[in-house]
């Protein structure tokens, strides 16, 4: 079999699992805070990220800690 490819499932890595975990808590926050403030306004997306930065932090800190 000269010439054949074996494709390899490679899982993913922390710092994809991080950029899940914060888009994911970032649009849910965005979301709960339109409601609130001005609907897409510069506060929204402030405290979106810094609730988003604040959640993934705190979910991936015991992978690090292991690590």
């Amino acid at each position: 079999m000269a010439g054949a490819s074996v494709n390899r499932v490679v899982s993913p890595g922390p710092l994809h699992c991080l950029k899940a975990i914060y888009f994911a808590a970032y649009s849910n926050c965005k979301e709960k805070l339109n409601d609130v403030f001005d609907p897409d306004s510069t506060q929204v997306h402030m405290i979106s990220a810094a609730m988003a930065g604040f959640t993934a932090i705190t979910a991936t800190n015991p992978i690090w800690l292991i690590k």
